[in-house]
């Protein structure tokens, strides 16, 4: 029997990328336009900084 498949994958990975979103969001940008600029998904910024 084969073992179960692990579903979704790592957040972003790239602590680097979590902190600019931070700075970009403390100074008031839009969840939308830092998700764009960083090419990751804002449901990934919204869980990132709901954990905040």
């Amino acid at each position: 029997m084969r073992p179960p498949r692990l579903r979704g994958g790592p957040v972003d990975g790239r602590p680097s990328s979590m902190r600019i979103a931070r700075a970009r969001k403390a100074k008031g940008e839009s969840v939308t336009a830092i998700a764009k600029a960083l090419g990751i998904s804002r449901a990934t910024l919204y869980r990132a900084f709901g954990t905040e």
